[in-house]
Formats: structure tokens, sequence, C-alpha cells
């Protein structure tokens, strides 16, 4: 049943740590350490500016979420690493799988999503409730809460699932899995995601029909986006391939291959470019030093409270957070740009 805990798995669960106070040495002897930015960076002239990034200890970080609190979540490996808002390791989780995607949940807790199933982790990281698999034939890529439902982008089946809050899987979007159907989601990669926007409009990525969905009430209710090297079209075969939803409701996507991170309005309409190419010079040499592949190189895309926008590279291993500039009249940029090494 879902939300149901096997009691084997509670044993075994006895004998994890919970993340509480940190004793690991890599996280107590962590020290940060804040230079200024190379103001070359172009993103204030796009009216973003890149404000901190910090490395993330990971081979292969996948997801990333900031809670109500400011902290900041990435799940990738086995783990969960938790970093407080200036980029300090405050503690280091082992998961029992690797997983795929995080958020943060209305209620406090965090839900992980790996290939076929959901965790729910509580605020030690241990889990408090483990959902029902759809099956074998899932891979998970991202996950969405509102107060009462839980979505969740599967590329595998292509399509996305909906959960009640209990873990009860409730149904999918109206997808179709017929090809060539304007109701079908073409995902030649594992990039699929989806974000919830103003009044409880839900918005999934189409990557290779190069544009966004919105539905509402389960229903797709307008898409926007086309193919094209112009900087408010999405290029290569399968982009968008992360989505994320800034407070006053416009979205924000990110791309791979030549990396772009974008500001939008609601329905489309092209605002800032917000990181481009040269931000990201010699991503994929760090991938394949890691070993990774380059459909490996993907962002993901975190937003707070504040309308910051936080960028999970994982082939360099960091997180870049953006903020748009505070100007004084007639005046530069105001606040300081922080490195965390």
């Amino acid at each position: 049943m879902a939300g149901r805990i096997p009691i084997g798995l509670l044993i075994l669960l006895s004998f994890m740590t919970a993340c509480k106070d940190p004793e690991n040495r890599e996280i107590r002897n962590q020290t940060t350490r804040k230079v200024a930015l190379e103001t070359k960076v172009p993103a204030a002239d796009k009216g973003w500016r890149e404000s901190l990034r910090f490395p993330i200890r990971m081979t292969w970080a996948r997801g990333v979420a900031v809670t109500e609190t400011g902290q900041i979540a990435v799940v990738g490996d086995r783990h969960l690493l938790r970093y407080s808002p200036t980029g300090n390791l405050e503690c280091k989780t082992e998961l029992e799988g690797i997983p795929a995607a995080v958020v943060a949940g209305v209620d406090g807790n965090l839900l992980v999503a790996f290939d076929n199933h959901v965790e729910v982790l509580g605020e030690d990281d241990l889990p408090v409730a483990i959902w029902d698999s759809v099956g074998e034939s899932a891979l998970f890529s991202g996950i969405a809460v509102t107060k009462d439902t839980v979505f969740v982008a599967d590329a595998g089946n292509r399509t996305v699932h909906r959960f009640g809050a209990d873990g009860a899987r409730t149904g999918e979007l109206d997808y179709s899995s017929t090809a060539g159907s304007d109701l079908e989601l073409v995902v030649p990669s594992r990039y699929l995601d989806v974000v919830v926007g103003p009044g409880g409009l839900v918005l999934v990525s189409n990557p290779g029909r190069h544009r966004i969905e919105a539905h509402a009430g389960g229903r797709k209710a307008f898409e926007w986006g086309r193919p094209g090297s112009e900087p408010e079209a999405f290029p290569g075969c399968c982009n968008p391939i992360a989505l994320a939803v800034l407070p006053d409701g416009d979205v924000v996507t990110a791309q791979k291959g030549k990396v772009r991170i974008k500001q939008y309005g609601i329905e489309g309409d092209f605002k800032a470019e917000i990181a481009g190419p040269e931000d990201y010079a010699g991503q994929l040499l760090a991938c394949s030093q890691k070993g990774l592949k380059s459909v490996d190189s993907g962002l993901d895309l975190a937003v707070d409270r504040a309308g910051n926008v936080y960028a999970l590279e994982p082939c360099v291993g960091e997180i870049r957070i953006y903020k748009a500039p505070r100007r004084k009249p007639g005046g530069p940029d105001t606040g300081c740009d922080q490195v965390v090494e």
C-alpha cells in the first residue's frame, strides 16, 4: 500500500545515521572563502548576475531544491547533501538507491524521486514514507508538489504521474502514447521536467518538440516554444531540459548542448538570458574527466522565495546562484558576489 514502509526496511533504517548534528570530518572542516566574481561574466548585462558559486561533493549530482528556510538540498550518486544558504555543507545522508530528483514539500519534508518510486524524507533525512513503484519501465526525472498533489515526470513512460499527498497514484496528465499525436511527449533522453506555476498551473517540458506545455485541471491548456538558434528559441534535438518558476510567475528554463538559462513570461514571452555558453565553457571536458557522458551534462534548476535562481551543474560539480541586480538610481549594482571553495 502506498506510503507504508515494510517491516524489514524499518529494521534496516534503524541502523542508518540520521542527518542531525553532522560529525563527518569533511563537513566539520570545510571552510568558506569568499572572493569577488569576475565582472567580465556577462550575466549582469543580461539583467541577472551570478552572486554565489560553491562545489558539490558528488560524482554525478542530479537534482536540487531549496527549502522554505533557504537550505539547499542536492541529490545524486547515492546521497542527499544539505547546504546552508551560504554554501557550507551541513549534512550528508546515504540513500538506499540512486536518486533522480528532489523537491521541498509543503510540510517541511523532502520528496526524493528514484527511478520508479518516491520517498518522503523527514527533517532527519530518514524515510517517513516509501511510495509504491510504478513499474520497471519508469525513469523518474522531475517532481513538483502542491498542497494536495505530487506530480512526477516519467521520462521512461513519457508521462507525468499524479499522486495524492498520501502517496496513492491518482492518474496521469492528459498525454497520449500515440506517435505523432499532439498530446505525445517526445523524450529522446531522460530529461523531462514538471513544475507548478501560478494558480496551480502545471508546466511540463516537451523537449523533443522544443516547447513547454501548461495544464489546468489535468488537461493541456496552452503551449509555447519553438526550435531554433535565436535567443528565445530552443536548439538541438531536445530542449528545454529543466524548468523552474519565479515568485512572480515567470518561467526559467535550462538547455543542454550550448548551455543557456533563460527567463520567460508564463505564456512564453522571452525576457532575459540569465546565463549562456560562455558561462559554462569547459563543461563537457569536465564530464569526460569524471567518466560521465555528454548526455549526463544537463543542468537542474530551483528557485527560492526571493526569486534567486539555483543552477546545479553536474560535470564540474557546483551550484551557481543567480539573482537580478539591485541597482541604486543611476548607480552600479549593489550586493556582494561570492565563491565558496
